[in-house]
């Protein structure tokens, strides 16, 4: 298996999100200006707000943050 960067967004484990709540809420704001609900089945990341998510047959993800969803 070729080797993989831990810090690299596209890697098996994801960043964390910002930490600093001011940088959370900016991230928010700017992938979901409108204030649409986020969670499970609205089609948004509930962690940054982004619509931008990717799905196979078993897990669904966030491609901004990177997160894994379900």
């Amino acid at each position: 298996m070729p080797y993989q960067d831990p810090n690299n967004a596209k890697g098996l484990f994801p960043p964390q999100l910002p930490s600093n709540p001011l940088e959370l809420e900016r991230l928010r704001r700017k992938n979901n200006p409108h204030n649409k609900p986020v969670g499970d089945y609205t089609g948004r990341c509930r962690y940054c707000g982004s619509c931008d998510l990717w799905e196979d047959n078993l897990h669904y993800g966030c491609n901004v943050c990177q997160a894994l969803l379900g």
